[in-house]
């Protein structure tokens, strides 16, 4: 059984499924109304730095930045939610692996990744960063997103075989709340480009950059740039040269040499121009991996540690449901929810507008079986009233037509028309039913016409041939 989960609002957080220098990353389970359960991983940010203003301003920006991204190749964020020095990113739960740990499992195992998946998994880490880059405002206007710490750490594959950029806690944009502290370096060290070490501005041909960093060492499984500090890893990325992939390892087609120098050119005006340029080049090099084929080659590498993922997962969603579904959950996500909103809302015409209430769902779910209900009440009695009209006798007095009231009716009004007709008092006498009689034939009055003759019906006859001839004192 997993141990027992820290509920933050309406999130189960369980243990760690990731871990960096500001934050941890927790499988999560998100504890709706009803029993609803979804899975979802929670980045909850340490709690010394949720403490430090800098620090959670750049948390909330990361949230902002990710939730105007929409791509296959980003993972998507959901919510964000601050409470009790608490502050939690929540994301979709992305079942598979990081690249990092791929290419380290590879390495372990005496493997490479096969040059079509690694065009397949950096193409699409490059189509991901490309959505960003290009990402806009809520008034359409670019935010000039940059990643700024692209690494195989921040790719996560799926066994679906579709990779994700994740982690957006360091990107830059034009709209950023929080802004990086002077001299002050953002990322990981060994995927820097050179304008990024030395404090220039960044442009998303920093993260071309960092692309070609990744696309080097996926292609040869060894790292580009490594020393033991990172005084020294900067100095060889402002100067040591760099060599093509073909020349280290004659098994790499010598086609990808081309699309990883022009991304690691130091000027950053000779880089491609954008992510996605630099991925259509890549895929000109060789075949492109379908995602199935990516999906088999992160299930053979990383088996193990997919395994125990799954385990875990199932033992927390059974668990998490059975928590979900109780009656004392309930009342706690209730009392998180808010407890009535007003807003404006304007009508169809645009120009006026309505106060609309929005209550918690346990207030809206009692309001529905009451309207309902009432629904219900006012349907039954239109079908006994439509029964008393169509089985009213024809010869019964008219009756005294009401009208409805109007559609903009008041509640009491709609209820005070709804009510049953008072009570006949005891002394009234019940009226004597009714027996048919038949009605007398009217008199002729002076003057008019004779009635006719009582041979007149029919007022014709037939002859042999079957021909019809009037009678004529009937005429």
């Amino acid at each position: 059984m997993p141990p027992e989960p820290l509920i933050i609002g309406r999130y189960a957080m369980y243990g760690e499924i990731a871990s960096g220098g500001m934050a941890t990353v927790h499988l999560g389970r998100l504890l709706g109304p009803v029993g609803f359960t979804k899975t979802v991983a929670v980045k909850r940010l340490h709690e010394q730095f949720a403490k430090d203003e800098e620090f959670v301003a750049m948390f909330i920006d990361e949230a902002r930045l990710a939730a105007r991204i929409h791509h296959t190749n980003v993972v998507q964020t959901l919510d964000v939610v601050q409470h009790d020095n608490q502050l939690l990113l929540v994301m979709e739960y992305v079942h598979g692996v990081q690249l990092s740990t791929l290419t380290r499992l590879a390495r372990k195992n005496g493997k490479r990744m096969p040059p079509p998946v690694a065009i397949a998994v950096v193409a699409g880490m490059l189509r991901g960063l490309h959505a960003a880059h290009d990402a806009t405002d809520e008034r359409g206007q670019p935010l000039h997103i940059v990643h700024r710490d692209v690494s195989p750490h921040n790719l996560l594959i799926g066994v679906d075989g579709v990779p994700r950029v994740i982690d957006f806690g360091v990107a830059k944009a034009a709209g950023r709340l929080q802004q990086t502290a002077a001299g002050q370096l953002k990322g990981k060290v060994p995927y820097m480009a050179p304008e990024q070490v030395r404090g220039q501005p960044v442009t998303r041909q920093t993260d071309v950059f960092a692309a070609g960093v990744v696309l080097w060492e996926t292609l040869l499984g060894q790292r580009l740039f490594s020393a033991e500090n990172d005084a020294a890893v900067i100095s060889q990325i402002l100067g040591r040269e760099i060599e093509p992939p073909s020349r280290i390892d004659l098994a790499v087609p010598a086609a990808f040499d081309a699309v990883v120098m022009r991304a690691l050119e130091r000027d950053s005006s000779k880089r491609f121009a954008t992510a996605r340029e630099m991925a259509e080049a890549l895929e000109s090099c060789d075949r492109v991996a379908a995602p199935a084929e990516v999906a088999a080659y992160v299930q053979s590498v990383a088996a193990e540690q997919l395994a125990k993922r799954t385990s875990l997962i199932s033992e927390v969603e059974s668990t998490s449901a059975i928590r979900a579904a109780s009656p004392e959950m309930a009342q706690q996500i209730l009392r998180t929810e808010a407890a009535t909103d007003v807003a404006s809302v304007k009508t169809s015409a645009g120009s006026s507008s309505v106060s609309v209430l929005t209550h918690p769902p346990g207030k809206r779910i009692g309001m529905m079986v009451s309207v309902l209900a009432l629904l219900g009440t006012a349907g039954i009695g239109f079908f006994f009233a439509r029964e008393v009209v169509f089985r009213t006798p024809p010869d019964s007095p008219p009756k005294a037509i009401v009208a409805a009231p109007p559609a903009s009716s008041s509640p009491a009004a709609v209820s005070a028309s709804a009510a049953p007709p008072p009570a006949p008092s005891p002394s009234a006498s019940a009226p004597e039913p009714s027996v048919a009689k038949p009605k007398p034939r009217p008199k002729p009055i002076a003057g008019s016409p004779a009635a006719p003759p009582s041979d007149c019906d029919p007022p014709y006859t037939f002859d042999s041939n079957g021909m019809k001839k009037y009678k004529p004192h009937c005429l």
